[in-house]
Formats: structure tokens, sequence, C-alpha cells
């Protein structure tokens, strides 16, 4: 098959087609369901976001960015995080 374009909005229409084509076909999602698909991303991202900024590490990195003296004073090793 041989593709033709003659326009960049031909160009997107047929790369948004594809796009959709391949998604769609792999999970089996339909058009109305990629806002859940997308939402349910989100919200899984917030939650491993969340929980790295308030693990030790997340701490331990915003002390060295605030102050490194003052995390190096608190115990914090600022050669092993740095």
């Amino acid at each position: 098959m041989i593709w033709v374009v003659t326009s960049a909005k031909m160009l997107l229409k047929l790369y948004r087609e594809v796009l959709l084509f391949s998604i769609g076909a792999v999970y089996g999602l339909q058009e109305c369901s990629y806002y859940f698909f997308g939402l349910i991303c989100v919200a899984i991202f917030a939650f491993i976001k969340y929980r790295v900024v308030h693990s030790k590490m997340g701490r331990a990195f915003s002390a060295i960015r605030d102050n490194v003296k003052a995390a190096d004073g608190m115990g914090i090793n600022v050669r092993f995080y740095k």
C-alpha cells in the first residue's frame, strides 16, 4: 500500500488514525474510554510521586535542596544522595 501525503493536515489525520488503531487494537479501547484510561494513568503517577516525595529518600533530597550543610548536620549522607 502506498501512502501519498499532500498536506500537513492530511499527515496529522493519517497519524491520528494509525495511532488510535494501534492503541485500540492492543488494549481493546474505544475512543470514548481514552479519557478514563488517561485519568487512571494520571492518578497512578500522582500516587507514585506522592510516595517518592514522602519517602526517606524524597525527604533527604528536599533537605539537601534547601541547605546542604544543614542536611549534613542532621545526619543525611549528602555524598550518597548527590
